[in-house]
């Protein structure tokens, strides 16, 4: 079901039954090991077919296993499965176990995005030809989210409409990337800084939006929103005691200026 979710890019789905199976007791190294040995198993029927030996699936289970792998590519499922021993290593030796299960999950539905290849050749054949229709396509994304010039917002209204235009716009470019900054508020912009905030709880994630792999897709969308190079800081803030300490927090830090989004 999980390695069905992924490839069907149903990550709410994804996200319940890892939850599920945390609450059965079942121990996310023990999780990511058997995913693994699904994954050399589904590696191994796409190279040799019907005479795969089979480590964790079930003879009544090749049909399911079948229909998988020809949805999928073979290097994909190479880097899917590097991607599940690596973590199951990784997580040995790590606090936050379930984090980083979700994450790995997360990063592996990436990997098996069976309209990637698609979306990669669309890409580049609009690169080759001045990239116009491309452009319009991004132009068009983010008409369709921002809220109508005629709207008076409030700051506080204004800026959840940037960021939940910007949540949606990475999303279409990397899902880990987007399930990382989910958890994470928009304090504001001052001058070529986009300034996000997690709590203390999510240190983690911000740790990782640090990487390039999640920074790169941050900045290339705010690049296309804002049609000017940003930079990021991220910013820790203690736990919430109301709904306004956020904002007031950050206020504290940075000056009243920040919490200004400018369209």
């Amino acid at each position: 079901d999980l390695i069905d979710a992924a490839i069907a890019q149903e990550l709410g789905r994804m996200a319940e039954l890892l939850a599920e199976a945390v609450r059965q007791g079942k121990e996310a190294a023990l999780l990511l090991r058997e995913s693994s040995l699904y994954m050399r198993d589904l590696l191994l029927y796409s190279a040799v077919g019907e005479t795969a030996g089979l480590t964790m699936v079930a003879e009544q289970n090749r049909g399911r296993l079948k229909a998988q792998a020809q949805k999928l590519r073979r290097g994909d499922l190479l880097k899917a499965l590097q991607l599940m021993m690596d973590s199951g290593e990784k997580i040995r030796f790590n606090e936050s176990q379930r984090f980083l299960m979700e994450y790995c999950f997360f990063e592996l539905a990436h990997l098996l995005n069976p309209a990637a290849p698609a979306e990669a050749a669309v890409s580049a054949s609009g690169r080759e030809r001045g990239a116009q229709p491309e452009q319009a396509e991004r132009t068009a994304d983010v008409a369709s989210i921002a809220p109508a010039p005629r709207e008076k917002l409030s700051k506080k209204d204004a800026r959840e409409a940037v960021w939940q235009q910007l949540l949606a716009l990475v999303k279409k470019k990397r899902l880990p990337t987007h399930a990382l900054l989910s958890p994470a508020k928009l304090i504001g912009s001052k001058g070529d800084v986009i300034v996000i905030a997690y709590k203390q709880s999510y240190r983690m994630h911000r740790e990782r939006m640090e990487l390039e792999e999640n920074l790169t897709p941050l900045k290339e969308t705010l690049q296309e929103m804002f049609k000017k190079n940003m930079e990021v800081e991220f910013i820790l803030l203690n736990e919430e005691e109301n709904n306004n300490l956020l904002v007031k927090e950050a206020i504290e830090q940075f000056g009243e200026d920040v919490v200004n989004i400018k369209d």
